[in-house]
């Protein structure tokens, strides 16, 4: 019997990749995660970061200038796309993204005004309404990561811009806050 090397090589792929994205979207059982961020790195040229929901808040009678009641989650994943296999008639890869697992990340207040984070008063502004603490900028065992803020409620509105990098990968966010 001949075998084919190349069918044999994507098969081998392929199974590399499974393993591969078994391990980076591991959990620590059903429905669970695990955050642990010490050993952290960032994440590599051909990530992305990708958004899980876009945030928008409506600040519903709150006075004007006043903090948002409670904090506004941010969630997103770091993944990076892969090549898992070749179709059978050799001509086309296909490519799925796996998450990526243990990635710092920095978050960055690019515009907008924030509520001033109570438990650290001598924050930058950069970082000013960021109320995840840094010890947690880090993506999970599954890939997530999460930011939490609290900005500011104006009669007119205004419009929040988070930036979100991990090395040369980044997004910016951009969050409405309703009157």
């Amino acid at each position: 019997m001949k075998i084919n090397r190349r069918h044999l090589f994507t098969v081998i792929l392929f199974g590399v990749f499974v393993f591969l994205s078994r391990c980076s979207a591991s959990s620590d059982g059903p429905g669970s995660c695990t955050l642990s961020c010490g050993g952290a790195q960032i994440a590599p040229a051909e990530a992305r970061i990708r958004l899980l929901a876009q945030p928008a808040v409506a600040c519903d009678g709150a006075a004007n200038g006043t903090d948002y009641p409670q904090s506004v989650p941010v969630p997103f994943v770091i993944e990076k796309t892969v090549p898992s296999y070749t179709d059978a008639t050799d001509t086309n890869t296909i490519v799925s993204t796996i998450p990526l697992a243990g990635v710092s990340f920095e978050p960055l207040i690019v515009g907008g005004l924030m509520a001033a984070n109570p438990n650290d008063p001598s924050q930058p502004s950069k970082y000013k309404g960021i109320f995840t603490d840094q010890s947690e900028w880090c993506t999970d065992s599954c890939g997530n990561g999460l930011i939490e803020l609290v900005p500011l409620c104006f009669t007119n509105g205004q419009s929040v811009i988070l930036g979100l990098h991990s090395g040369n990968v980044g997004t910016a966010v951009s969050i409405v806050v309703g009157p």
